[in-house]
């Protein structure tokens, strides 16, 4: 577990994760981050770990915060390619929902950087998020 400022404990394997979730009475769903805990290759890999524990996916949650990339904000950021990423990253988030049986996608932008304190340009970072949220959502309805 970790985020863009240190690691809080060590890092366990995909197949280490679900064999613990499994053991937790009545737990049927997990969340997963995408791609922080697998990658677009690796989507057989989950779905025969989903079969083998005999559980789903209950929601994905997008990895715009672990990352020391996303330090100064993702959808957010003064980089544009910063910016491109995260929106690549989402928007390839939802496909990977889809393929696992998933209609529940998180963006979690506690760290995104339109409201840090002092922040100069306040409302340029304000639109940049509604902007990059959507964009990604105009991906849902397609």
């Amino acid at each position: 577990m970790s985020d863009r400022f240190t690691t809080y404990h060590p890092a366990k394997g995909l197949e280490e994760k679900f064999a613990e979730a499994s053991k937790v009475k009545d737990v049927q769903g997990l969340e997963i981050i995408y791609p922080a805990e697998f990658n677009y290759d690796q989507i057989d890999v989950v779905k025969s770990l989903l079969r083998q524990y005999g559980l789903q996916v209950a929601g994905l949650l997008v990895d715009l915060f672990a990352n020391p990339k996303w330090i100064n904000g993702s959808l957010t950021s003064k980089d544009e390619k910063v910016r491109r990423d995260a929106l690549k990253i989402s928007i390839k988030a939802i496909d990977v929902a889809k393929e696992l049986g998933c209609n529940i996608v998180t963006l979690w932008l506690g760290h995104d950087g339109y409201d840090y304190p002092f922040q100069v340009n306040y409302n340029e970072k304000w639109s940049m998020l509604i902007d990059g949220v959507r964009d990604i959502a105009s991906m849902i309805l397609t």
